[in-house]
């Protein structure tokens, strides 16, 4: 995947994830669509790896469902148990537990079976704006390239390059930290189970189950913030759910969005147009995918309705199409901070470099 074709593209993708990949499918059939992942494919990404009801309902009208080679046990995944300083809510939600690694590669490979260009190690440094298209610069294997495009998408997530490169303003993140034990809990192990407390996040903790290991994390400032409060998280596990640790296997670091009260997603800059992360767009607990997904579909809807010729036209369109979806995720962030105000007042004392 490391030699760049001559000549121009209709779409170029910056951003191999879920929302790049969906993206591209649902492109590839009526544009010359490229898709730019940073890393060497399959990558790796530190995540819940949990696909909600609506990202695979998404999927499902789509792609189709997920196959069994990108799931881990437990592979049915039967909701939310979230742990709150007055009590603990369950929410049903039917989903797939999956690893990240085979999930996005396989929706990567749906889209070049569809007609898109995958090239990953590219990293693009530069997007300049052209009477009618815009150029885009970086390095591929090592080596240089160039070239043009109509539009761009901008899929790279909240560590991505495209805000900084259209000159927006940066998102405020935090630091995830989790770690894989092999490990005895006396937990639900289909369930993702989120705790609030401020003694063990500045965001929120949980832990979930994948391939019979146990998954411990926490969320702060910076990394080392998140691993102390990981400690001590795991240690209440230890005492509250008799979390029984044989082995450490590993231990990763991630960022997410700051999300609070007030915050609006950035959509659009000039040929530039940002889907999930990258925009701003973040559920409850980390959960990006769905909303990941159907920002991708949104603006490829308006793409294929309205063409590539007037861009404050799809930008007007996409907002309107992505409204939906901007109110659910706004009314999920308020019905957390109603049942859990301390993780209103946990996220508002986080201090941002």
């Amino acid at each position: 995947m490391g030699v760049m074709e001559s000549g121009d593209y209709d779409i170029v993708i910056v951003g191999g994830g879920p929302s790049g990949a969906m993206a591209a499918f649902s492109l590839a059939k009526h544009y010359r669509v490229l898709v730019l992942e940073r890393f060497a494919l399959p990558r790796e990404k530190s995540c819940s790896g949990v696909l909600v009801r609506k990202s695979l309902d998404c999927l499902s009208s789509t792609m189709g469902m997920p196959p069994d080679s990108v799931c881990c046990s437990p592979k049915v995944t039967s909701g939310l148990a979230m742990h709150t300083l007055r009590r603990v809510y369950e929410f049903e939600d039917p989903g797939m537990n999956i690893v990240r690694s085979r999930f996005d590669y396989w929706m990567l490979r749906c889209a070049e079976e569809r007609g898109a260009t995958l090239r990953d190690r590219a990293l693009v440094t530069d997007m300049v704006p052209r009477e009618d298209s815009i150029e885009l610069c970086g390095m591929l294997a090592g080596a240089r390239f160039s070239l043009r495009a109509s539009l761009v998408l901008a899929c790279d997530g909240v560590n991505g390059n495209s805000r900084r490169i259209c000159r927006l303003p940066p998102q405020n993140k935090v630091v995830t930290c989790q770690k894989f034990y092999r490990a005895d809990i006396d937990m639900d192990r289909s369930k993702f189970v989120a705790f609030t407390s401020p003694e063990f996040s500045r965001y929120d903790a949980w832990v979930n189950s994948k391939d019979g290991c146990v998954v411990v994390g926490s969320i702060a400032a910076d990394r080392r913030e998140a691993t102390a409060f990981q400690s001590v998280f795991e240690g209440h596990l230890k005492e509250a759910a008799n979390l029984r640790i044989n082995e450490e296997l590993r231990c990763e670091y991630w960022s997410l969005p700051l999300v609070q009260p007030g915050n609006e997603p950035v959509l659009n800059a000039g040929r530039v147009f940002f889907c999930g992360e990258a925009a701003g767009l973040l559920n409850p607990f980390g959960e990006g995918m769905s909303i990941g997904m159907a920002s991708a579909k949104a603006i490829s809807e308006v793409i294929c309705g309205y063409g590539l010729a007037d861009m404050e036209c799809l930008a007007v369109r996409y907002k309107a199409a992505l409204q939906t979806e901007v109110s659910y995720m706004k009314r999920q962030w308020a019905l957390l901070y109603e049942i859990a105000p301390e993780f209103r007042a946990n996220a508002a004392g986080i201090v941002v470099a």
